[in-house]
């Protein structure tokens, strides 16, 4: 079956009608749930159709002849967890592992009151995720993850972690940051530009002004601008080596990527596609790459018209559609 008929099938599936219509019984606000995370689920509310049509596409993009019965899967940045919830409702075995705490809390509270959830919650990063499966010794075959590749500060230490949970295993990641699509890159880079000045270098600059009384103020302007990609963990390297050589060490970043200096999370870190290619090499996994579509639910009249063509474009010509595609999705095996 073609991407083409994969997108056409989640109109008609059963799977994603009964799941949407489990998630719009949910009444959220109910819940308990951060602010944060209330507003985004209610800003999803009005497409979740759209979004467990993109969870459907990519799994069956993913696993030949459904054969989900029983097969251990990790869902890496579940978020609110309805991929894991998803990917649960059609019999795998699930592991969810994201990050960020009050994520974690969603995706319970969600799963408790839909009536059935994963196996297994992981807060944390693929580190934890592999001490968790050694601990259980899991045989898991699968990953899946969804916008999340694009924020994940260090991709070789985490292919490098994820190939010792299995070094047979299967991963797709889906991220809208696509290199190819040029429209979409200027905005991406427009918010990186707007997070790098309002947020993230008035952040290190806060940080190398307590930690190096000695710099003068436009040193600390200076290093502070120099430094976009750092973490603070790697911050000290950086200063003292102007510090000792006079000269600014050179930061493997490209003029627009750039990350909050906490954990290192990219603002929709944009890369291309021979970087994903040549990472995948060096562990021995081979890249394939498919377009994903956009959403056509909200539409009616001549926009329906005009993204229902262009979805058909985009999935029919996987060449020149990845230059018009809102998402595309990255499979290692």
């Amino acid at each position: 079956m073609s991407i083409y008929q994969n997108y056409k099938s989640t109109f008609t599936s059963k799977n994603v009608s009964q799941f949407n219509d489990l998630l719009n019984q949910i009444e959220f606000e109910k819940l308990g749930l951060s602010e944060y995370n209330l507003n985004y689920i209610q800003e999803m509310k009005p497409t979740f159709f759209y979004y467990i049509q993109l969870f459907d596409f990519t799994v069956q993009d993913f696993v030949a002849n459904n054969d989900y019965k029983d097969k251990w899967i990790i869902d890496f940045g579940g978020g609110h967890g309805f991929l894991s919830l998803y990917l649960k409702f059609l019999g795998f075995k699930v592991i969810y592992c994201d990050f960020n705490e009050n994520a974690v809390q969603t995706a319970r509270k969600v799963a408790q009151t839909i009536g059935f959830g994963p196996e297994y919650y992981v807060k944390g990063s693929s580190k934890e995720i592999i001490d968790l499966i050694r601990e259980e010794n899991l045989n898991v075959e699968y990953l899946i993850s969804t916008d999340t590749i694009e924020h994940v500060y260090d991709l070789d230490e985490m292919l490098k972690n994820f190939i010792q949970i299995n070094p047979k295993i299967k991963m797709i990641f889906t991220t809208a940051s696509n290199f190819d699509n040029k429209i979409k890159s200027k905005k991406l880079q427009k918010a990186m530009i707007k997070d790098e000045i309002e947020d993230f270098i008035p952040k290190r600059k806060t940080y190398i002004s307590n930690n190096f009384k000695s710099l003068k103020e436009d040193e600390i302007n200076f290093l502070a601008e120099k430094s976009r990609g750092l973490r603070y963990v790697e911050l000290d390297d950086f200063v003292n080596y102007y510090q000792e050589n006079n000269k600014i060490k050179p930061v493997d970043v490209d003029q627009f990527n750039c990350c909050e200096p906490d954990f290192g999370a990219w603002t929709e870190r944009i890369l291309p596609l021979d970087y994903y290619k040549k990472l995948g090499e060096k562990y021995g996994l081979k890249l394939a790459v498919d377009n994903s579509f956009y959403c056509i639910i909200d539409k009616s009249g001549m926009k329906r018209l005009v993204v229902k063509y262009l979805n058909m474009f985009v999935l029919k010509n996987p060449g020149l559609g990845i230059k018009l595609a809102p998402t595309i999705i990255l499979k290692y095996n």
